[in-house]
């Protein structure tokens, strides 16, 4: 992936934005943690923003 990405965008960008996702990769548990004490699991919010995302379409 990361040769194809080098090859979409400029050498900069494509370094610059691959290190920002590995740093997000490595940042992201305590983001979550954050996230998770601002709004517990039973808040009504969490609950509203489960349901958007279960897909429009049934499959059967």
């Amino acid at each position: 992936m990361s040769f194809r990405w080098l090859k979409l965008f400029s050498g900069t960008f494509a370094v610059l934005s691959s290190g920002f996702v590995v740093f997000v990769m490595f940042v992201w548990p305590f983001i979550d943690g954050w996230i998770r004490k601002r709004r517990p699991a039973g808040s009504a919010r969490s609950v509203s923003d489960g349901s958007r995302l279960r897909p429009l379409a049934r499959h059967v």
